[in-house]
Formats: structure tokens, C-alpha cells, sequence
């Protein structure tokens, strides 16, 4: 063979490498929905092996990027889709937006490093700046652990000793497939006669309570007042869930809880009757959707699937063209491989047997289930938020270009900004943020003023007789002085300040 051929065969050698890379990176780079889905899928696959599912990847994949893409159909067909699937719902109030909103910070910084708002030139370590970003909030640092171990998740804990509030963040996994990696499928009871929980979260919940339970209880909770709030994201939220429930039930510290993405980790039967936990799912997050009995269902349904059929059917060269490229020579190998694995997947099918039929405890997500979705389909503007019951169709598992995206901690922010509008007060200084009443006109000697106690606020205010003029500023009745009206106002002097005398 002649030089000239040898390097024409090079050539063409590596541009047919070039090509089948870019190929590759077309489709399962992290820009793409099959991309993500199929990240997702193996996931799941990984999951699911103990109860001993004889499901491929591509099998689960091919799923849910077909779900995913009748979904976006109908949600292009009718931009007012999602909306009209809460036409039930009731909103959620605007000042628990706002709450939401004050905590997903706190949330984001306990990712330390990987906390898109902490800065990389920083000069200190991550406790360093995460100190300082708690200290803009009025929040004391107490202790921080930013690595996790198994059962001994990543946290830390701060107070804000003029509003009286100890603050407990639990890190959790910021991916979504890694959510699902690190998910188990066991459970067991949170304390004696206590709800069954996912196992994992329930024994770093028991691992908190054991670390701070006489910090809270004896010096800070009980003896001085304080209210615990605890926060997580993902399988953080899920732990900080539990660990409120803890601390209401077993500790006796009053305690509350923002979870965000919180994984289906209480039995369902109890699950929505948890006041002290507010959970938030952002529009088609799989974390919160993802219990093991929800999956198996949908297992259940992929494998009826007819995939001879889905193979020929255009709908995967539209869904490829659209979410991955319009490059006819990629689309082309890219179809050709997504029909052969759907017609494998056929054939394989024939010779198995129905999916193993197993018992599964069904968990939910705890407390009061908040929804963020898009009144107007992929519209970043128009985000609503509606209360929603664990058991809501809302919240079945189906494929989503989206469901991993979702799972994002920062994309959460952005959709309570997109409905709240503007910067959160705390949730204790938005009460004292009241505008007082004007002040009243100067006293006139031949008015009669009669002094009443406002039953709502337990405060005195003033009646005037010839005017039906009222006033939350001390008058003279017909029965007192000046100086003894302001003492009324005033009220009885604090036990606290006589103790001291």
C-alpha cells in the first residue's frame, strides 16, 4: 500500500473518530434532555437493584425521555397546562413566600464551595465566609461540619440572639442523580412508636439530636426561649425534616421546618399531618417524586410499554432534533441508534417475565407541600406557588427535560424571587416593619376623651366624645392625669426589670 493511501486512511480514520465524538457529546452531554434522563436513569437502575428490578437503563431511559417529550407537547399545545392542573389548589400565602425566600440562602451557603455565591478568591476558608455571610443576616456562627460522612451529614448551626431564633442547616446533594445514588431503600421507625422513615435520613436525624439535644434543650430552648428552625435541601431537607419532628415529639423544643426538594422520606399515612414541616417542590423536581414504591409504579408502567411501536414512531426524531441537534449527519446516527435500542429492548422483552411483584411501604414528603410551577409553560416570569396534598397527581413520577435542572437549589431561589419580587424580610423583623398611625392633632381643652382597651392587641387607646375621633396616643379623661394616662399606655412594668432591682 502506497504512503499517499496509508495517510488517506488516516485521515479518514480520525475524522470518522471526530464525528462519532461529537456524536457523543451530543447526546449525552449535560445540555441535553436524553443526557440528563439517561444520568437519571442510571440512577434509578442503581437504586432499584436490592428489590432485584430486572430493568436496563435504556429501558427506564428511553421511558422517560418519551414522557418527557409528550409532556413538553402538551405543554407547548397549551401554554395555561400546568396551571390548569391546580385549578384545585389552593396559593400559597405571600408572607410564606417570603419566609421561603429569606431561607434559601442559608440552605445554598451550607454547600460551602460549591456554593455558586461564595467567592473563589477569598482570601479565608469556607467557615470564614460563611461566617460573614450568616453575620449580613444577624446570625452567629456556633459550629459548622461542611464534610459529610455516612449518617453524619454536612451542617452547622447559628443564632441570632435578638430575634431569639437558633438556626440548624443540613447540607444535602445539590445534584439530582446523585440524590438518587445516595438514596436507600429501607426504613424503619424514627423513634419508639414513632412513624416508619427512610432509614438513612432518620439515623443522621437521631445523629443531630444526640450531637445538640443538651445544647437545645438545656441552655438555649427551654432556658432561654429560643425557637429552632431547621432548613435542607434535597436529602438535607429530608433530615432536618426529621430532626424537627424529633425535637417536637421527643426533645420538647419547639421547633419548624423549610425543607426544600424533600425526598419522599415519611410514611404517607402520617406525612401531611406534620404542621411543623413546610415542604417546597420546584415544578418537575424528581427528588421529592422518587420514593421507591412511586418508581416501582412507574416501572410497572414502562415495562407494559409498546416499544415496537414507540420505535417507528416519529416522535423520536423530533425529540432528538429539538433537544439535542439538527445536524442531519448526527440526528441521523442518533435516530438510528435510539430505534435499534427501542427494538432490542422489544425483543428482550418477550422472553421476560412480568416484574417481581413486591410489598413496598409507601413514603411522602412531609408537612404542607408548597408547588412552584409556571402558570405559562417556560415562561421564567410567570411562577405561581400552590398547596398541594402528597397524593396530588402533581406529583407522580413522569420524565421531564427539566427534572433534574429543577432539582437545582438556585432554581428554587429564582422561582420564589419570580414570585415575591423583592427582598425578603426576616421572618421576625417583617412583623415589626408596621407602619404606625399619624400622629394626632394637638390637644384641645374642650374635648372629652374616654380611655377603651383594644381587644386584638391588648393596648389602650383614646375616644374622643364630641369629635368620634380615636387615638393610640395617651389623652386626659375625666378621671385622670396626664402622667397617669401615659403609664396606661405603657402597661404594667416587666417581672424581668423588677427581679433586677
Amino acid at each position: 500500500v502506497s504512503p499517499g493511501i496509508m495517510q488517506w486512511l488516516g485521515e479518514m480514520k480520525e475524522k470518522v473518530a471526530n464525528k462519532w465524538d461529537e456524536i457523543t457529546d451530543d447526546l449525552w452531554g449535560p445540555n441535553t434532555g436524553i443526557g440528563r434522563i439517561f444520568e437519571t436513569s442510571a440512577a434509578i437502575q442503581q437504586q432499584m437493584d436490592s428489590l432485584e428490578f430486572k430493568l436496563s437503563k435504556r429501558e427506564i431511559g428511553f421511558g422517560l425521555y418519551h414522557d418527557a417529550f409528550l409532556l413538553k407537547t402538551a405543554r407547548e399545545e397549551d401554554p395555561g397546562y400546568e396551571d390548569k392542573m391546580h385549578h384545585n389548589s389552593e396559593p400559597a400565602p405571600g408572607y410564606l413566600i417570603e419566609v421561603l425566600l429569606w431561607y434559601v440562602d442559608f440552605v445554598d451557603w451550607a454547600y460551602g464551595a460549591a456554593c455558586n455565591q461564595f467567592d473563589k478568591e477569598h482570601s479565608g476558608s469556607e467557615e470564614d465566609q460563611l461566617r460573614e455571610k450568616l453575620a449580613s443576616r444577624g446570625y452567629d456562627l456556633v459550629t459548622a461540619s461542611l464534610e459529610a460522612l455516612k449518617h453524619k451529614p454536612a451542617h452547622f448551626l447559628a443564632f441570632n440572639h435578638q430575634d431569639k431564633l437558633c438556626l440548624l442547616v443540613v447540607c444535602g446533594s445539590k445534584s439530582g442523580s446523585d440524590g438518587l445514588t445516595n438514596a436507600q431503600v429501607l426504613n424503619e421507625p424514627l423513634y419508639e412508636g414513632g412513624p416508619s422513615c427512610h432509614q438513612g435520613m432518620a439515623r443522621s436525624a437521631r445523629w443531630i439530636c444526640e450531637r445538640y439535644g443538651t445544647l437545645l434543650t438545656e441552655v438555649f430552648a427551654k432556658a432561654a426561649g429560643y425557637k429552632l428552625v431547621c432548613l435542607g435541601h434535597s436529602l438535607g431537607a429530608g433530615t432536618a425534616a426529621l430532626v424537627t419532628m424529633l425535637m417536637n415529639e421527643t426533645y420538647k423544643v419547639e421547633a419548624e421546618c423549610y425543607a426544600f426538594a424533600t425526598p419522599a422520606c415519611v410514611e404517607e399515612a402520617v406525612a401531611g399531618e406534620i404542621d411543623a414541616v413546610t415542604t417546597v417542590v420546584l415544578r418537575d423536581d424528581l427528588i421529592p417524586r422518587a420514593s421507591v414504591g412511586h418508581v416501582y409504579q412507574a416501572l410497572l408502567r414502562l415495562r407494559r410499554t409498546e416499544w415496537e411501536a414507540l420505535a417507528e414512531g416519529d416522535w423520536i426524531e423530533q425529540a432528538l432534533r429539538e433537544d439535542v441537534t439538527s445536524r442531519e449527519f448526527v440526528l441521523e446516527k442518533a435516530c438510528k441508534w435510539a430505534r435499534s435500542s427501542m427494538r432490542d429492548i422489544a425483543d428482550k422483552n418477550k422472553t421476560r417475565g412480568p416484574l417481581q411483584e413486591v410489598q413496598i411501604e409507601m413514603l411522602a414528603p412531609p408537612g404542607h407541600i408548597v408547588h412552584l410551577y409556571q402558570a405559562l409553560s417556560d415562561s421564567a416570569e410567570s411562577y405561581k406557588a400552590a398547596l398541594i396534598a402528597a397524593d396530588s397527581p402533581v406529583l407522580q413520577i413522569q420524565g421531564s427535560y427539566t427534572m433534574i435542572q429543577d432539582h437545582v437549589i438556585e432554581n428554587y431561589k429564582a422561582a420564589l424571587m419570580s414570585i415575591h419580587q423583592q427582598p425578603p424580610l426576616s421572618p421576625k423583623s417583617r412583623f415589626l416593619k408596621q407602619a404606625r398611625p399619624l400622629p394626632p392633632p394637638p390637644l384641645e381643652s374642650n374635648r372629652t376623651w374616654n380611655m377603651h382597651s383594644d381587644p386584638s392587641t391588648s393596648k389602650n387607646y383614646w375616644h374622643c366624645v364630641e369629635t368620634n375621633e380615636t387615638t393610640w396616643e395617651p389623652q386626659i379623661t375625666n378621671s385622670t392625669s396626664l402622667a397617669d394616662a401615659d403609664a396606661h399606655a405603657r402597661g404594667p412594668e416587666p417581672m424581668l426589670r423588677k427581679e433586677k432591682q
